[in-house]
């Protein structure tokens, strides 16, 4: 069913509505399995998220986000004044990293890409998953983001962190 935007977010004089903040799961590469830290008060941001990916060693340093894309494939129809927006049955998340993310290689850049993959699929669960860097999709040894999605990691150890502001 659709909903009526000014119902939720209020009108313009109103304050932005409050950002959320949660546990989010950070997966990072570690001897023969994946280390998953679970970052406590991390704001939903994608952007905050793959900063903590960076500090934890989730993702190439210095790796930041140009672009972020989360579509659902829905319908937006409107009648008179009121527009009603139905949500489709495929989430597709499309990420563009900066240039940093270019220097996954080889057996540790697949597993790092392999953990990228998992972060984002824990915070927001698409059906598809692209990363795209410098206009392509990001592919290590012949492996992209997709290739990844829905499998299982084989984490070795859980630790609890608290959120870590730039």
């Amino acid at each position: 069913e659709g909903v009526v935007a000014s119902e939720i977010y209020g009108n313009a004089s109103q304050q932005e509505p409050a950002q959320w903040v949660g546990d989010v799961s950070v997966f990072v590469p570690e001897e023969e399995g994946f280390m998953e830290y679970i970052v406590h008060n991390t704001p939903g941001d994608l952007e905050q998220i793959l900063r903590q990916m960076v500090l934890l060693g989730g993702a190439p340093a210095g790796t930041s986000l140009l672009y972020v894309n989360i579509d659902d494939h829905g319908t937006e129809s409107q009648e008179g004044s009121t527009v009603t927006y139905t949500h489709g049955d495929t989430l597709t998340l499309t990420v563009e990293f900066s240039e940093q993310a270019s220097s996954l290689s080889g057996e540790e850049g697949l597993r790092m890409l392999q953990a990228m993959a998992a972060t984002f699929e824990a915070y927001c669960h698409p059906d598809e998953l692209f990363f795209r860097c410098s206009g392509e999709e990001l592919t290590v040894e012949g492996h992209t983001a997709q290739d990844f999605l829905g499998q299982e990691l084989p984490v070795t150890r859980t630790v609890e962190t608290d959120y870590r502001a730039p």
